[in-house]
């Protein structure tokens, strides 16, 4: 795993399918179930930004920017050189 970047490793394969559930539900639309599953994921992958990216965008298309805020200022701080949570 050395070729994959510590912020986008899926430690388990079950955090790394939670994570595609979770992308497929929101881009269906059902963001209540996505978020659970994003937040599934995130109990075996906790720094992981990828999923921490589409957790925060699902609470911005519900327009719980609040939420949002939380979710992307956690990971820049868990990530500060990660250029794409500063946009």
């Amino acid at each position: 795993m050395r070729h994959i970047p510590e912020w986008s490793r899926f430690p388990t394969f079950s955090s790394y399918l939670n994570y595609k559930d979770a992308d497929e539900l929101k881009q269906s639309g059902q963001y209540d179930l996505a978020l659970e599953e994003y937040k599934q994921a995130d109990q075996e992958a906790p720094f992981n930004a990828l999923l921490r990216l589409g957790w925060g965008d699902t609470y911005e298309l519900q327009n719980k920017y609040i939420d949002a805020l939380g979710v992307y200022l956690e990971t820049a701080l868990m990530w500060p050189l990660l250029y794409s949570l500063w946009y």
